[in-house]
């Protein structure tokens, strides 16, 4: 199923040579995640009431808040497709990509603060780094959610591929150094390259929040925090230790720890092989998952 989703809509949205291209696409995304986010909050009503609160529900240092971290970031870093977006406004001007920019990340803001308050507030305690995963497999309406988040996935992997090729691209042309366009078999080659890099990955992995806890940590916290401040502090002048230079250290800071805390952990509940079986009493059966030494549980009702 994965191998044909690839064939039939990433693979042929990633070929497009002009970003703009996928507006309609990116529009219906935005539609699906306004879709789930509202039925998150209709779940939290009802079936928040029947389940209990943990006893833990609602203490805040916890061992998942690098990950936590690391997942929020990949949420919302958008700093390596900004020169693409910018090109592809109409009549595009630096207060007119400003304005994009910040209704876009507050928008974005709003919509993960809604989701994450109401996923938790439903099931407290035991709320899943794949929020989705807590719901129960007979529901028809999270069936529903459930494939528009993978279409969500699906329509928004052409603007990163976009981006990979574009830094491929120009590094190709450096090489070179006739200043040249690349080829259209170039395109279509470094196309399908990352397209099936990302599939190879994707085939053996099941557990989407494993897989945004990894990518959150090593790839969306050194382009939100590390390399930012780390810009920062070798361009301005003065110090590092000085006063106009401590926010930035300290958001260097900051993103190193998230990063190494956080994929060191990832590391080790990934590993870890002793929650064999997650239950979930309020859907009135027992639900089984795949250890890590890939020996499978049964489901029964």
């Amino acid at each position: 199923m994965k191998f044909l989703m690839v064939m039939i809509v990433m693979l042929p949205l990633s070929l497009y040579k002009e970003i703009e291209k996928l507006g309609k696409v990116s529009a219906i995304s935005i539609l699906c995640v306004g879709f789930i986010v509202l039925v998150i909050i209709i779940r939290a009503g009802t079936m928040g009431p029947d389940i209990p609160v943990t006893s833990d529900g609602y203490s805040i240092a916890r061992s998942g808040f690098f990950q936590a971290v690391g997942i929020m970031a990949f949420a919302f870093v958008c700093h390596h497709n900004s020169f693409l977006i910018y090109k592809s406004i109409q009549n595009y001007s630096i207060e007119k990509f400003s304005r994009v920019t910040h209704i876009s990340v507050f928008v974005s803001w709003c919509a993960c603060s809604v989701l994450g308050l109401a996923g938790y507030l439903t099931f407290t305690g035991n709320t899943e780094g794949d929020l989705l995963r807590n719901y129960c497999p007979d529901d028809v309406l999270l069936l529903v959610t459930r494939f528009l988040y993978a279409i969500t996935i699906m329509l928004t992997f052409p603007i990163e591929c976009f981006v990979a090729r574009e830094v491929v691209s120009v590094l190709y042309v450096n090489i070179r150094k006739d200043g040249k366009e690349t080829k259209l078999w170039f395109h279509i080659l470094v196309t399908c390259g990352i397209v099936g890099l990302a599939l190879g990955i994707a085939l053996p992995i099941n557990n989407l929040g494993t897989v945004l806890e990894f990518t959150g940590c090593l790839t969306a916290t050194p382009l939100a925090f590390i390399l930012p401040a780390a810009g920062y502090l070798k361009v301005a002048d003065g110090r590092v230790l000085s006063q106009k230079k401590l926010p930035a250290l300290f958001l260097f800071l900051f993103g190193l720890a998230v990063m190494l805390i956080g994929t060191v952990l990832a590391i080790i509940e990934t590993v870890d092989d002793s929650r064999i079986c997650d239950q979930w009493s309020y859907c009135n059966r027992t639900l089984t998952i795949v250890n890590s030494s890939s020996v499978y549980c049964v489901q029964y009702v």
